[in-house]
């Protein structure tokens, strides 16, 4: 949260009860003159669960719950929050705030008893600016209405950071900070009012809930894809009731499978009606007034999966919090290994006492449940300490965290991008050349390497933690990577998408495995940041977010399968592809595209790519890649699965548009060939045993 004009919300305070009565008489007014304005309450009053909650990741310790409760007739959201040891808690809306939008009103109660409370609204706008709102707000217990404007900004911070509101919005939230001594307590929500003049384009007068019949809208062979269709009326005065609804089934790339016009309730598909492939898919509705909702779902080839070793993911749990439903997620996906960090400052928030939060012993345990391994990420800073990056507090750190998760956790990596979070920025003025805060972060690496191995002699302590080429080499060769440890290191796709072209996989890392070997004497390496996003952006994006691709959603599912293989070539222990879910709703802001899984936790085709990829050949031994022409094509060679009678698979690709390749004679007939997602497939070929290859992989197998 950023610091607020407390002026100007005293003045706002004094006046709030002339306030009301001008706001009324505003509203009043411009009601008689401007016809066009419209009345849009919350859809459906709660009938289904509606909105989620953060706890403001940038402040952790904040606890809360979001559960919907009633009472007589009366439906409400009910978050439940502990801010002892937090600054806020907010309940998300996903509405949209088009312009002509006057008016946001929330009826809500707070626990009476609480303190110092004060009530905030926050909006992301079309261009990617943060705009906050703050009242007092006295706790009675009683229902209230606050009212804000969309239109006015308060606080501000991201995109052009200048205060103007640029509307339409997409994502609002009601906060509650509770500064007193009791801070524990109930934020109920019983609806949301928006005064708009936006036409029925912009905002519809009806919405639409397309619930899937499993939570995580993940389906197997031999079931019906099923969703619960339910359309609210939402202008003043409408009546709720069924409604005529348009049913459209598309892939990855928009064609169309299947269509449907059906009344709402529930809309089961048969895989044949989609041509019985596997894979990701959207699944549009749509009402006669254009209100309309999107829900993806998943058919997966089978239901049951072994976590594959060297297929690893990055997750926030800490900022997500829904932890049953990611491990369940995690698993489906055949993930094997997962990267985490509940940050120091969050495990130590006095001096020398430390404690885990909660939720991470949970996340722990439920991925040892499920045979999948954590990589346990130490990072950031730490304000206890005049020097936020202490060595000998944070070497104290962990050891500590060595000695919690000893027999739980036999990996751990030390820092993330030191140059981009928190390192540098303490030991580097400008001017400076990078060698003495590089010399510092060696130092610093080695106290908590040493302080871990210790505790735990087994352990496995990755470093560097880099994304920059030139930085990764200059810690090579300070001497960072000893023996024992494994170089972690970040292969983004800066400027350009394909994987096989980004530093130490398109030589398989030899320039950086000498270093390590004359410099320290690693031989261990893993990937555990690497991306591509599916951001709706254009080239302005590029400067502000480091240069990312875009990419389209099999594009997306292409380039992670690919970095997941040619990392495996190069010889890493894993790869993790960062990150697992969405981070936010804003499609045009790239930080918040990256996932596996929307930000709702609905599939996108790379998690059905992943999927495939861990089922066919996740547990396979990989042999070799088998291509003469590495920087063109790629031929990945798996031996047949340990006591089964099955042949090879080959994992074949074209490094950039399409080539050429002649399987070898040795290989023998191959039995079937799939697509990305599992799908068999007529073999691209192109004479004899020559097959045409593309950017996207294909599977063959052999007998």
């Amino acid at each position: 949260m950023i610091e607020y004009n407390e002026r100007k919300n005293t003045m706002k305070a004094k006046k709030n009860s002339l306030g009301k009565i001008a706001v009324l008489t505003v509203a009043l007014c411009c009601a008689a003159v401007a016809a066009e304005s419209r009345i849009l309450h919350l859809p459906g009053g709660f009938a289904q669960p509606y909105g989620s909650y953060t706890t403001g990741g940038e402040f952790p310790g904040a606890k809360a719950e979001l559960g919907f409760e009633q009472e007589g007739s009366q439906r409400f959201a009910r978050l439940s929050f502990d801010l002892t040891k937090g600054a806020y808690v907010g309940y998300s809306v996903t509405e949209r705030i088009p312009v002509g939008t006057s008016r946001v009103a929330f009826t809500l109660r707070l626990t009476k008893g609480l303190e110092r409370t004060r009530v905030f609204f926050r909006v992301h706008d079309s261009e990617g600016q943060t705009h906050l709102q703050s009242v007092p707000c006295k706790a009675t217990g009683e229902w209230a209405v606050r009212t804000f404007d969309p239109r006015k900004s308060g606080g501000h911070w991201g995109g052009a950071n200048d205060g103007v509101v640029r509307l339409p919005a997409v994502e609002c939230v009601l906060g509650v900070e509770a500064r007193g001594t009791n801070r524990t307590g109930c934020l109920d929500v019983a609806d949301v009012v928006i005064e708009t003049t936006a036409g029925i384009s912009e905002i519809p007068s009806s919405t639409i809930t397309c619930i899937p019949s499993r939570t995580m809208a993940l389906f197997y062979p031999g079931e019906n894809p099923s969703f619960k269709l339910s359309v609210a009326r939402r202008a003043e005065g409408a009546q709720a009731g069924r409604g005529s609804v348009d049913c459209r089934i598309t892939d990855c790339g928009g064609k169309e499978l299947c269509r449907r016009r059906m009344d709402d309730g529930v809309f089961e598909v048969r895989p044949e009606d989609m041509g019985g492939r596997f894979g990701a898919y959207a699944l549009d509705v749509t009402t006669a007034d254009g209100a309309s909702n999107r829900t993806w779902f998943a058919c997966l080839t089978s239901k049951d999966v072994k976590p594959c070793p060297w297929v690893g993911t990055q997750c926030h749990v800490y900022g997500w919090r829904n932890v049953p439903q990611l491990v369940d997620l995690l698993a489906a996906a055949g993930i094997g290994i997962v990267r985490d960090e509940p940050g120091w400052s969050a495990c130590e928030q006095r001096k020398g006492v430390y404690a885990v939060p909660e939720i991470y012993e949970g996340f722990v345990d439920a991925l040892l449940a499920r045979g999948i391994r954590m990589n346990l990420l130490l990072s950031y800073g730490n304000k206890l300490y005049d020097n936020p990056v202490d060595a000998e507090a944070f070497a104290r750190f962990a050891a500590w965290s060595a000695e919690h998760f000893k027999g739980r956790i036999d990996r751990y990596e030390i820092w993330n991008e030191p140059q981009n979070f928190t390192f540098k920025k303490a030991y580097w003025k400008q001017g400076d050349s990078d060698q003495g805060w590089v010399e510092k972060f060696i130092a610093f690496t080695h106290a908590a390497d040493d302080a871990i191995r210790r505790v735990d002699p087994d352990a496995i302590v990755g470093v560097t933690g880099e994304d920059t080429p030139y930085l990764l080499q200059m810690m090579l060769a300070g001497g960072i990577a000893r023996p024992h440890n494994a170089v972690a290191f970040h292969p983004y796709c800066h400027r350009q998408h394909r994987p096989e072209r980004e530093y130490f996989l398109r030589d398989f890392g030899s320039e950086y495995r000498e270093l390590a070997r004359k410099h320290g004497g690693a031989n261990r390496w893993c990937v555990t940041e690497a991306g591509w996003t599916t951001y709706a952006g254009k080239g302005e994006y590029w400067e502000v977010a480091g240069g990312y691709p875009r990419s389209s959603y099999l594009g997306q599912a292409a380039c992670i399968v690919r970095m997941y293989l040619a990392a495996l070539e190069a010889g890493c222990d894993y790869a993790c592809q960062y990150d697992f879910r969405n981070d936010g709703l804003k499609a045009s802001y790239t930080e918040h595209n990256f996932g596996l899984v929307h930000h709702d936790w609905s599939p996108k085709p790379s998690y059905a790519a992943v999927a495939f990829l861990t089922r066919h050949v996740g547990q396979r031994r990989y042999v070799c890649d088998l291509s003469s022409d590495k920087h063109a094509f790629r031929v990945a060679e798996f031996a047949p699965e340990a006591g089964k009678k099955d042949g090879a698979v080959l994992v074949l690709w074209s490094v950039e548009g399409e080539c050429e390749w002649e399987v070898l004679a040795s290989r023998g007939p191959w039995t079937e060939c799939r697509d990305l997602f599992g799908n068999v497939i007529e073999p691209p070929v192109v004479t004899g045993r020559k097959l045409r290859l593309t950017e996207c992989p294909i599977y063959l197998r052999f007998k």
